[in-house]
């Protein structure tokens, strides 16, 4: 495995092929990370579903040995193991309206526009990149409405393993929001990746 290290505000992407796995270091602790997968470029018709992984796995935590779903209901990839041990379902990624509407950084593309621009290499139509994972995200619901966003759990050098249970275009993204999820501030990320595969970042 090689590791590579992602800048703050910025993503990274890569292909794997079925059975190959990748690790995502938070470095500093505090730090939320945006996961999305796709199937292999040529395979337009499905894509990760963070609403159809709560439907089959009946959580809005991903926890260690859940699978993320496509929306044809199959297993994309595989949470094989987990310091932290809570994650999100619920939130799409941050893009350029939200980061200007609630955190006041009017200049910046969000996790979206970051997973977006390293995905368009791959023949993602950035249209496509709406639903992610959350690693090392704290968010719950309260009174069976409301979204309560908590301070992140993970420690650092907390490490998440997914192993992609078909061959998969993965696209990582640390928050970019200056947001309780990041600690009041972003940082950057590493990630591990079999040696030999590239991999392409924005920064």
């Amino acid at each position: 495995m090689k590791s590579v290290h992602i800048e703050a505000k910025s993503g990274a992407a890569f292909e794997l092929a079925a059975g190959e796995s990748f690790d995502v270091i938070d470095t500093h602790g505090g730090q939320a990370v945006d996961v999305t997968v796709f199937p292999e470029a040529d395979d337009d018709t499905s894509a990760f579903s963070s609403k159809y992984t709560y439907r089959r796995t009946g959580k809005i935590r991903f926890e260690e040995g859940d699978s993320l779903y496509t929306t044809d209901g199959e297993p994309i990839a595989t949470l094989v193991d987990d310091d932290c041990g809570i994650n999100d379902l619920l939130l799409a990624p941050c893009n350029e309206w939200i980061v200007d509407e609630y955190y006041g950084q009017d200049d910046e593309i969000g996790c979206r526009g970051n997973l977006q621009e390293v995905l368009e290499p791959y023949g993602i139509d950035p249209v496509r990149v709406q639903d992610v994972m959350n690693l090392f995200t704290a968010v719950t619901i309260t009174d069976h409405r409301y979204l309560d966003f908590r301070e992140p759990p993970s420690e650092p050098g907390d490490t998440a393993e997914l192993r992609a249970e078909r061959d998969a275009i993965v696209g990582v993204a640390p928050c970019t929001g200056d947001s309780i999820l990041n600690e009041g501030g972003p940082t950057g990320i590493e990630i591990r990746v079999p040696d030999g595969v590239p991999v392409k970042t924005n920064f």
